[in-house]
């Protein structure tokens, strides 16, 4: 709870986040998730623009708003909501589904003359259905391609000699600023633990990866990663190279896997510390150190 209270009174002291959008998109960047901000909001409004849920939403917000005002009577000290002061009996709210666009607008007009606390609150709240929806939308869409991801991966790992024990190699590319907090536990650990799996996995902080054989590492000179000299500077723009060796690929860590995905494979790992062995991590180094064209996202 504390880490929430000072990342509220934080985001409390900018002035931009009075405005709804930017204040939600300060919230997905507080979870890790500022990369998705775009996809997030996009199922928000979604959802928002649902008929069911204007229909639905009127009902609760008239009642709401009838039991809040009443209750204002009686006790002048506690504030009317000014978002709330004409609302009821409004004919937009009422049903009128063609009217959602003026019912957004009108609404962030009214959110601008709040306190920038309670702006906050309502936008941690719609960031929190967004990204539900949104995780939502990738299991689903998960599911509907399992089938042909089993297809299309294994062909890579078929490349490989049956009996033969090559062993797979993972390789991160992390922002150094958002991973700073795991590096050390990396180098101790030797494994990734449940404690890492959020920071690991976040679109924010993997800049690159890449997973294949010792061979094919060798020949893509990815081990020239670890070469790079870092900076007599420290640069917002640098990272750390974790080079992990895996019992067995890992088709999450595939090329242009989602999100949820690669979380549930991190999860998966630190599940299992007996799959996989952190072999080598990194100095900071400059992003000079991700310059291969065989790294992807």
């Amino acid at each position: 709870m504390s880490k929430f209270r000072d990342a509220f009174d934080r985001l409390a002291q900018d002035e931009k986040n009075q405005d709804i959008d930017v204040a939600i998109r300060s919230w997905c960047d507080e979870i890790g998730y500022g990369d998705s901000y775009q996809q997030i909001k996009k199922e928000l409004y979604s959802w928002i623009e649902d008929g069911w849920v204007v229909d639905n939403i009127s009902k609760i917000y008239n009642q709401l708003l009838r039991s809040t005002m009443e209750y204002g009577k009686k006790n002048t000290h506690m504030p009317v909501f000014p978002l709330w002061d004409d609302l009821v009996g409004n004919p937009i709210l009422q049903g009128a589904k063609d009217g959602i666009e003026s019912i957004v607008k009108d609404t962030k007009n009214r959110i601008k003359k709040m306190d920038i606390k309670l702006i906050l609150i309502i936008a941690f709240v719609l960031m929190s259905i967004g990204l539900v929806l949104w995780i939502l939308k990738l299991e689903k869409e998960k599911k509907s391609n399992d089938k042909r991801e089993i297809k299309t991966f294994p062909l890579e790992i078929e490349r490989v000699p049956q009996g033969s024990q090559e062993k797979t190699i993972f390789l991160l590319i992390l922002d150094a600023e958002g991973s700073k907090k795991i590096i050390p536990n990396l180098r101790s650990e030797g494994k990734i633990t449940s404690e890492m799996v959020h920071i690991l996995s976040s679109t924010s902080i993997i800049m690159a990866l890449w997973q294949g054989t010792q061979e094919e590492f060798t020949k893509k000179e990815l081990n020239k990663s670890f070469d790079c000299s870092p900076n007599s500077e420290v640069s917002e723009y640098d990272v750390y190279v974790v080079e992990i060796e895996l019992a067995k690929r890992e088709i999450e860590f595939e090329r242009n896997a989602n999100a949820m995905s690669r979380y549930n494979a991190f999860k998966r790992l630190a599940n299992k510390p007996d799959s996989h062995k952190i072999t080598k991590v990194s100095q900071r180094l400059p992003k000079e150190a991700y310059n291969n064209p065989h790294l992807y996202r």
